[in-house]
């Protein structure tokens, strides 16, 4: 009996591992926005001295804006050969000037 426990688990213990890098979306989100905050490239796309005032989802990615523009971040998913956190690539679009107001909440 021990032993069928026990060949058991260890059929099971890869295919346990695999499934904990499965990400929940909100989990997935924050991996998103925080890899779109990071990127060394938003600061090349946006002018220096622009505060960040918001994050919003868009259908291919996000919308960051500052108090004087706006940038879509496009996400570009990567193929996935295995289970697990899905992979992506942030691509920035020319940025668009806005009238510096933004939508009272």
């Amino acid at each position: 009996m021990i032993r069928h426990i026990f060949v058991v688990s260890l059929f099971l213990l890869p295919l346990t591992a695999t499934l904990n890098g499965l990400l929940p979306p909100l989990y997935q989100t924050a991996d998103e926005i925080a890899a779109v905050v990071k990127e060394h490239e938003l600061g090349n796309v946006l002018p220096d001295g622009e505060p960040i005032v918001g994050i919003q989802k868009i259908d291919k990615g996000y919308l960051v804006i500052t108090n004087k523009h706006q940038v879509e971040a496009t996400i570009v998913y990567e193929p996935a050969a295995r289970p697990g956190p899905a992979r992506f690539k942030v691509k920035f679009q020319i940025p668009e000037k806005t009238n510096g107001m933004r939508d009272s909440e």
